[in-house]
């Protein structure tokens, strides 16, 4: 079995853990030896989501197909304006925007930095820490709208289910995970902050025990 490269307080971001050799990037040592550097450097990014980069570009196709004046204020990716049709492969015509892997780590890395994977959190992130843009391979940082436009699109298309899906699916074929022939799920309610100081929501429905 191969051995995770996530130390034990970062187990909670099982999906994203790389069982690959480490590239040889020109960034300091203290920089490469943190876990999100690792991840971002060393996953199979391109291997695992090109499915998911296909379909957001047909994704984002059809959202500016349907609203081009957003298109003109916001550049994210190549937008083949002369297809009538959803893209049937990656088009290099258009014009050239962020690239969808760097936007994509930028919010599957957040929480190895435990920043909470929110749109204007992960923003803040890549905007105040450049060793994080760097790895995440952000050429010039996007503004905010970007982050946002992205994160909906992968929202109302299904990409981010279908990209944790796969995450974990990458994690048992490489025998990071292994199966278990059960599974058990607690369904209590327990009252919980989802982030710190925010209002507790409780539960409004009357439990038959």
């Amino acid at each position: 079995m191969t051995v995770a490269i996530i130390p034990k307080s970062y187990s909670n971001v099982i999906y994203l853990q790389s069982s690959f050799c480490f590239q040889e990037p020109s960034l300091p040592n203290y920089i490469l030896e943190r876990p999100f550097a690792k991840v971002a450097l060393n996953f199979p990014w391109k291997t695992v989501f090109a499915s998911c980069e296909q379909e957001f570009l047909e994704a984002r196709y059809a959202f500016y197909k349907k609203e081009p004046e957003k298109e003109e204020a916001e550049g994210l990716f190549d937008l083949p304006v002369e297809l009538d049709r959803p893209m049937k492969r990656i088009s290099t015509k258009g014009r050239k925007g962020t690239n969808f892997y760097a936007l994509l780590k930028a919010f599957l890395l957040a929480p190895l930095l435990y920043v909470e994977v929110m749109v204007e959190s992960v923003y803040q992130q890549v905007v105040s820490n450049p060793a994080y843009a760097t790895v995440c391979n952000f050429e010039k940082i996007p503004s905010l709208k970007t982050f946002e436009r992205f994160d909906q699109i992968m929202t109302e298309s299904g990409l981010w289910e279908k990209v944790r899906i796969l995450t974990v699916q990458n994690n048992f074929d490489q025998g990071i995970l292994e199966s278990e022939s059960t599974i058990a799920v607690d369904t209590s309610h327990i009252e919980a902050e989802a982030t710190l100081h925010a209002t507790r929501k409780c539960c409004d429905q009357p439990i038959n025990l």
